[in-house]
């Protein structure tokens, strides 16, 4: 089988497969902590709380239909309440079952949600550029480091076409 037959094989469904999968549930392996544990001194920004007031549209209808691509982006920074939104919209949490799972605007199997949300933070109002790392159940980020020449690293690492 040629490796293109083989990765076009991998994309396609057996649903039979998946009947023989055990999960990490099935296996009685406990779930992960809902956050990853961090320095207690750590720098925390609390974000303001999420409104509605940020969404500019009025219905779904309104998002779809004036939805666009574009690869010139705006110098504009964005503001605190815009990216806590943002946040909230992507990872936000929404409410906790009685086991303790959280519930969240995103669908995870099992509501397990294992994975976190970093972020590189260029120009936004009020904050240091830098590597920051989003709590969801505080709706807060952390500060992790501060880079110096960030938008000179990024464009070495991703606009370079040669790469030892």
């Amino acid at each position: 089988m040629t490796r293109y037959e083989q990765q076009r094989n991998f994309l396609k469904s057996n649903f039979h497969e998946f009947t023989q999968i055990k999960t990490d549930k099935i296996k009685g392996i406990a779930q992960p902590p809902i956050v990853k544990s961090f320095h207690a001194e750590s720098q925390i920004i609390d974000l303001p709380k999420v409104s509605r007031d940020i969404v500019s549209k009025e219905s779904i209808f309104e998002c779809i239909e004036q939805r666009r691509s574009t690869r010139f982006y705006s110098a504009d920074t964005l503001s605190l309440e815009e990216l806590s939104y943002l946040l909230w919209a992507t990872q936000g949490i929404t409410g906790m079952n009685k086991n303790g799972l959280t519930l969240r605007t995103v669908p995870c199997s099992g509501a397990t949600h294992t994975f976190e949300t970093y972020l590189m933070i260029m120009r936004l109002e009020g904050i240091r550029q830098g590597i920051y790392r989003y709590l969801s159940v505080e709706h807060q980020l952390l500060f992790m480091f501060e880079l110096d020449e960030l938008e000179q690293k990024i464009d070495a690492i991703t606009l370079d076409p040669v790469r030892p």
